[in-house]
């Protein structure tokens, strides 16, 4: 007669669940996977914001031209609220009195110069900033970028800014580009 020793050794149990090395390599597994999917949605966010900002950009370019088309000259004053007024105000960008704020936050301050017009926006991270500004150059004078609205105008070179000088001047975690338009 068999005694319960022998039948539990003659019966091996099946095992249950996972062993503690297959669970860890599931984990990691599933950690590679969250973070590729995590660096694709960052990416992503970029090139959306990128091409908002250059979206915005040739939208309040044309809003000023119409505003001032046949009047000689843009001034030499800020043109926020005639823009506000009027209606002219980028989708993202919020408006209120003479105060104009983009997506990011930042300051958006667009002057009269008079036979030319300054287009500054604030608070550009540097992502976004890198891959708008080549793009976003096509159709202005000049483009500059800077840590304050008047250094980016002072800095601004003729446009069409090319990806490397744009990844150049857009060293800093975020800043200010400007615009230059006629």
């Amino acid at each position: 007669m068999n005694t319960i020793n022998e039948i539990s050794i003659g019966n091996k149990k099946k095992q249950a669940g996972m062993t503690l090395l297959e669970v860890t390599a599931s984990l990691a597994i599933g950690a590679i996977i969250i973070m590729g999917a995590l660096a694709l949605y960052s990416g992503g966010s970029a090139s959306a914001s990128s091409n908002q900002l250059v979206q915005e950009m040739s939208s309040v370019r044309s809003a000023v031209v119409g505003l001032y088309m046949g009047q000689g000259n843009y001034g030499t004053a800020s043109i926020n609220g005639s823009l506000i007024s009027g209606g002219k105000v980028p989708g993202q960008w919020t408006g209120s009195g003479t105060t104009i704020t983009n997506e990011f936050g930042g300051a958006v301050v667009i002057t009269g110069a008079t036979n030319s017009f300054n287009v500054t926006s604030g608070a550009i991270p540097k992502s976004v900033c890198v891959s708008s500004l080549a793009a976003a150059s096509q159709g202005w004078t000049s483009v500059g970028v800077g840590a304050t609205a008047a250094a980016a105008i002072t800095a601004a070179a003729a446009a069409p800014i090319t990806p490397a000088a744009a990844a150049t001047a857009c060293s800093a975690a975020t800043q200010f580009v400007a615009f230059i338009g006629s």
